[in-house]
């Protein structure tokens, strides 16, 4: 065995680096469109796919935030949910099994 990672191996690393290179923009509009601070977005289990700019130190919380929140009201969809600190506000929004959240400065 030589080390090196079979050559299977490398394309799905270079196909989910690739699909995962696509977020950035997406968060960064989100970001900009909401005049944030950042953007992340996670899997339903709490993984970080992508972040931009000023995130929460510990974003997998967020997950349970949302789908709580979808919960309370299954019927209506995935809701948006919105809720603020005296540093920031961040937004969240569960869809298609991952969550999106946009942290903004809070309001002084």
């Amino acid at each position: 065995d030589d080390g090196r990672a079979p050559q299977r191996s490398n394309k799905r690393r270079s196909c989910a680096m690739s699909a995962l290179g696509s977020l950035q923009p997406v968060l960064e509009k989100a970001k900009e469109k909401c005049n944030g601070q950042g953007a992340t977005c996670l899997t339903k289990n709490g993984l970080v796919l992508q972040s931009v700019g000023v995130v929460p130190q510990r974003p997998e919380f967020l997950t349970k935030v949302a789908q709580g929140c979808a919960r309370l009201e299954p019927t209506m969809g995935s809701p948006v949910i919105t809720f603020e600190t005296t540093a920031r506000t961040v937004t969240l929004l569960e869809d298609d099994d991952m969550v999106v959240a946009v942290v903004q400065k809070a309001d002084d």
